[in-house]
């Protein structure tokens, strides 16, 4: 078997190799492999300033005149923070420019995500970050049900999400989807 770890400044191999241990006695093994039977493969993580370089900084899409800075958002009792001034992203989403789904959410608003139903196939958004831009084009629009998570979970090649609420008191979703071109 391979076991990854990834140590870090304030976690040693050895604290790694020590929780494996206790893990594989709590799962109820008989006996945790020994250390020849076990490969070891140090990863090197990226630095958290690395890795802000590739968070979202700003959403523009041209067509209907939208140019919004984007935060990062928390989840919080199992919802993501939503800013009353700006885009979100929502924090482990996908990251643009890797596979994955990224999510970008606004509210309803004018100088928002208002217009977001003008959207149409082949539209251009353009996502910056702090590395670069990010240029996809609308595939897919629909109006979902909140409770429809399947919208935002995770891809295997670079989407980029866009959701805002719609319909009577906001009881719907608009969820844009576009891929990277």
């Amino acid at each position: 078997a391979v076991l990854g770890l990834a140590a870090t400044d304030s976690l040693t191999l050895e604290q790694m190799t020590q929780d494996f241990t206790s893990w594989f006695n709590q799962m109820g093994f008989l006996a945790a492999p020994t250390s020849s039977e076990v490969q070891v493969e140090i990863v090197a993580l990226p630095k958290e300033e690395e890795k802000e370089q590739t968070l979202p900084v700003r959403i523009v899409i041209s067509k209907l005149k939208i140019d919004l800075p984007v935060t990062a958002s928390r989840v919080v009792e199992g919802f993501w923070e939503t800013s009353d001034t700006t885009a979100s992203y929502g924090l482990g989403s996908g990251l643009p420019g890797e596979a994955g789904n990224t999510v970008i959410f606004a509210h309803n608003r004018w100088g928002m995500f208002a217009s977001l139903p003008r959207l149409r196939k082949d539209d251009e958004i353009v996502v910056a970050t702090e590395d670069g831009l990010h240029t996809y084009v609308v595939v897919d629009k629909k109006i979902v049900d909140p409770t429809n998570t399947d919208v935002i979970a995770p891809t295997n090649e670079e989407t980029l999400t866009l959701y805002t609420c719609t319909g009577a008191n906001d009881a719907k979703r608009l969820v844009v989807t576009a891929k990277r071109i």
